[in-house]
């Protein structure tokens, strides 16, 4: 066996270790979770973007070979002392089913004694099957009746301290989180919760809105919504790989006038790399005063190698509401593969879907607009209607706006209205 068929074998016993449901159907919170328990396990975080990675769910433009200290913990996790060890048994493994092999019996006996002995064992397994899924039911039900969970205060500018109350003293687990619904880099997105814990103090610095969960073995019992507002527009700077969101790669703009964007120049002026691929994120999260299923929103915008661009750069623009998130991924020509689109439930990728309308020559400006007038969403590209959709789920009030460049991409002016053409938010840029 060579290193990725290790990979891959390790991946499945992962899997059939957690007894979850299949790995193509896992979603962000099934990979957070896991994060959460190889920590627990081995005392190594790795990031969920990595595990996506090796389980396939995000595609990369190589082969990817993860690092030997990724590759120590995820052997660690299913029970060995370490890689080496891992591949060394598992050889030794293969070796002993290639000499049983030798000896084995008739195939056409095998097969016979194999579907006699499959239907005796059917019933049983399926009987079983019942009877635990009925008493964990049971149990899970008695445990979590009595849990409570209050967020106070869950609205504020960052940094903003938010408190959550709780009771979970007659919830006979050992197994009960709270999520933050933020990977804090120093204290991590998962905190194990005391059965006499009452009050949990956790500080928000980055703004956007967050769905804090309290969890019972790995169940969600509980839910709320926290909305961290920013003061005007700040931007991020992020380096290849998962994006990371803290307050040292959060910036105030540089003085400029007529656009809003973040160049190579100023990157290089707080001594950040240029070089390599990189993204600059811009949000303005407040309340702006109209629900996200009745509303028109407008940018004037581009993302050209002249501006910093990458090879297949992309501009994503991302509506932030209560309830829903509306995003829309734009690529270059020939690379729509890497084109998303979101809204009211529904989650369209390149891969998968045509969104070619949404691969456009960004080098010159573009003028989007984006319409949704009783959960009918259309997208409009220069006057011309390009998409049309509706959905049904609430996508609750409009709380924030977000911007990513791959790249040092130029935004031009936005402008939000009602659906009656009454402006609710304009910004060119100019500020002198």
């Amino acid at each position: 066996m060579n290193e990725k068929a290790f990979i891959e074998l390790c991946l499945n016993k992962i899997e059939e270790q957690l007894d979850w449901k299949p790995s193509e159907e896992w979603k962000d919170y099934d990979f957070k979770f896991l994060q959460k328990e190889i920590y627990s396990s081995t005392g190594v975080s790795i990031s969920t973007h990595t595990l996506k990675r090796l389980f396939g769910k995000i595609s990369y433009s190589s082969e990817y070979a993860p690092q030997h200290a990724t590759k120590d913990a995820l052997a660690v996790y299913i029970g060995f002392t370490s890689w080496e060890d891992f591949v060394k048994q598992c050889s030794n493994e293969n070796n002993e089913k290639s000499l049983k092999n030798i000896h084995s019996e008739p195939k056409a006996l095998t097969e016979k004694k194999t579907r006699r002995k499959g239907i005796y064992f059917t019933y049983i397994i399926l009987v079983l099957l019942v009877i635990a899924s009925a008493v964990t039911l049971i149990k899970f039900s008695f445990q979590n009746s009595a849990a409570t969970f209050n967020v106070i205060n869950r609205e504020g500018y960052i940094p903003h301290t938010v408190t959550f109350e709780l009771d979970i003293s007659s919830v006979r687990s050992k197994q009960v989180f709270v999520d933050f619904d933020f990977m804090h880099p120093v204290d991590g997105e998962y905190l194990l919760v005391d059965p006499e814990q009452k009050l949990i103090n956790h500080t928000y610095q980055v703004p956007n809105i967050y769905y804090p969960k309290l969890l019972v073995e790995n169940k969600v019992v509980a839910t709320d919504i926290v909305v961290v507002k920013s003061n005007g527009w700040v931007v991020f700077y992020n380096p290849p790989g998962e994006p990371e969101y803290w307050m040292n790669n959060m910036f105030q703009y540089p003085e400029y006038d007529d656009y809003m964007t973040f160049t190579r120049q100023d990157i290089g002026r707080h001594k950040l790399d240029t070089l390599d691929t990189y993204y600059t994120d811009h949000r303005n999260v407040k309340n702006f005063g109209l629900s996200g299923d009745n509303f028109k929103f407008e940018m004037k915008f581009k993302n050209g190698l002249q501006n910093g661009g990458i090879s297949c750069f992309n501009s994503r623009l991302s509506i932030i509401c209560e309830q829903q998130q509306i995003l829309i991924a734009m690529v270059e020509p020939n690379c729509y593969q890497y084109c998303g689109l979101k809204y009211g439930g529904n989650d369209y990728e390149g891969r998968y879907s045509d969104l070619s309308f949404l691969a456009r020559d960004m080098s010159d400006w573009i003028v989007m607009r984006v319409e949704v007038v009783d959960k009918n969403f259309s997208i409009y590209m220069e006057n011309e209607k390009t998409y049309e959709g509706s959905y049904k789920p609430a996508a609750g009030d409009i709380k924030g706006l977000q911007i990513r460049f791959k790249g040092s991409g130029m935004v031009d002016y936005m402008l939000m209205t009602s659906v009656d053409n009454d402006t609710v938010y304009y910004d060119d840029f100019i500020y002198n």
